[in-house]
């Protein structure tokens, strides 16, 4: 199967424009960052909330459901953090997500270890490596600058903890795409400066809930194309985020990705409209599992409720609610036709700053339809008015710089540019 890619000037067949304002955005971005919705995770199985609320949005924004329902089930394994998590250092409190964190691949413990030292820099009087490894280090807590699995590999993973400390003037940014495989040690990080030189003793508390083979949901609906119902156009976002770090304390994930989710249905609103039903078919499906390792577009992908050959663009959005730098096309490289009709259309109508170019990256839910064959970008938006990622203050209400010119961009970009495949 030969692929072709050509300009079709009336893809989506554009017949009213309406002005977008940010009203909507706000709201669903404010929603799915609220203290309610606990971040988005699999903790407390906040993404089934999340999905409920998206599947109601759809539904109330005119879309059908893709198949029999909105969900799209798929399965997964997870540890998690719903309850207490306590770290004191000589029996200081310390505060999660602002002075530590553990890593979701520990163990459930409430355990007190002799803290040992490991730095990088040995001119001082902490051990080496070659020391630590002649120690039982089972009842001990290592804290290091040293690169922490290859730390643990070292040590053979007969340690009770590891902590990284961060550099100087960085936030502790948190993960939990290691959440699968729980360790036999605790891991974490500590923010610098945090750790003074008379500690000598670490007091960890985490309950966990490891969830086996659970069943998480994509949310899936569309919009029937007026003259070719047979081809499809994916538009995607991931609606979790990081979920809790222990009860209480919840990432927003507001700009990651409740902008992209946000962008996405107002997108689906307006090509609902009667006037503006486009020619092909429209699938707008908001992922799970993407903080855990793209979970939900991989299971997605996999079982693809239509042929991948009729598929005929993925545009994943992820990270929108900023713009004053402009936008960056992720695999636009991959597909120089799309990257520079993009370009076009934002240098003809001075939407935003620039559009610029990125290689092949899996850093996104776009990447399993790529590796498919299936032509697949992600966008992002540049400016540093938000500079917050992962860390809890990317919370509502974000900035949404150029969020209406990103969305016109977008419609316009739908509307002139299709790849065809034969």
């Amino acid at each position: 199967m030969k692929l072709r890619i050509v300009v079709i000037a009336s893809l989506l067949c554009l017949k009213a424009s309406v002005a977008q304002d940010t009203l909507f955005a706000k709201k669903l971005i404010d929603t799915l960052a609220s203290a309610s919705m606990e971040g988005r995770g699999f903790a407390n199985r906040a993404d089934l909330k999340a999905a409920n609320y998206l599947a109601s949005v759809m539904e109330t924004a005119g879309l059908a459901p893709l198949g029999e329902r909105y969900f799209h089930p798929y399965r997964f394994s997870a540890n998690t953090f719903p309850a207490t998590i306590l770290l004191k250092l000589n029996n200081r409190l310390l505060q999660p997500q602002t002075d530590y964190f553990y890593s979701l691949s520990s163990p459930a413990t409430n355990q007190t270890f002799r803290l040992e030292r490991m730095f990088v820099d040995t001119s001082k009087r902490w051990p080496a490596l070659s020391e630590l490894r002649k120690k039982d280090l089972r009842s001990s807590a290592v804290v290091t600058d040293a690169v922490p699995n290859r730390l643990a590999d070292s040590l053979g993973g007969r340690v009770g903890a590891i902590f990284f400390v961060a550099d100087s003037g960085k936030r502790l940014v948190w993960r939990n795409s290691d959440a699968e495989h729980v360790n036999t040690f605790v891991s974490g990080m500590l923010a610098h400066g945090v750790l003074q030189p008379r500690d000598s003793v670490v007091e960890c508390t985490i309950q966990t809930e490891y969830i086996n083979q659970g069943e998480a949901v994509n949310v899936a609906g569309m919009i029937r194309g007026s003259k070719f119902p047979g081809r499809f156009v994916l538009i995607t976002a991931h609606y979790d985020h990081l979920g809790l770090l222990g009860k209480g304390n919840w990432y927003p994930g507001a700009n990651d990705n409740a902008s992209g989710v946000a962008m996405m249905i107002d997108l689906a609103r307006h090509f609902a409209l009667e006037a503006n039903q486009p020619e092909v078919s429209l699938v707008f499906v908001a992922f799970s599992g993407e903080e855990s390792g793209l979970l939900g577009s991989e299971a997605f992908a996999a079982n693809l409720p239509v042929a991948a050959d009729s598929v005929v663009l993925v545009l994943n959005l992820d990270m929108v609610g900023t713009g004053s730098g402009g936008i960056t096309v992720v695999n636009g490289d991959a597909n120089p036709s799309l990257y520079k009709k993009i370009a076009e259309i934002n240098a003809n109508n001075e939407y935003v700053a620039t559009v610029k170019s990125r290689g092949t990256s899996c850093n996104s839910d776009h990447c399993p339809f790529h590796r498919k064959g299936i032509p697949a970008i992600f966008i992002y938006s540049m400016g540093k008015e938000w500079p917050y990622y992962h860390v809890p203050d990317d919370k509502a209400p974000i900035p949404l710089t150029e969020y209406i010119d990103i969305f016109r961009l977008l419609q316009d970009f739908l509307v002139a540019t299709g790849p065809i495949r034969n």
